[in-house]
């Protein structure tokens, strides 16, 4: 649980540093974009499930527990595409 508390603790300071590790990853390794593209759907999913279902970081680390839930809907979601 502490991570949680952290991370809701420094949303705005990880955020800002996520995207700065981004474009910086980016800028030194523009091939690197293309054999992550498999890992977009996990990202989003990871991203916007807590959204819309209206549930705290806690929560979803309780959900990260259940791999096999988590594995069968990036897998619908990437044959999708």
């Amino acid at each position: 649980m502490r991570v949680a508390q952290f991370i809701n603790k420094h949303m705005i300071q990880l955020l800002m540093a996520v995207i700065a590790l981004g474009l910086l990853l980016g800028y030194l390794l523009p091939d690197t974009g293309k054999r992550l593209q498999v890992f977009y759907p996990v990202a989003l999913f990871i991203m916007l499930y807590p959204m819309m279902v209206g549930i705290k970081i806690g929560e979803v680390v309780g959900a990260a527990r259940r791999v096999g839930f988590m594995t069968v809907v990036m897998l619908q979601a990437n044959t999708q595409l």
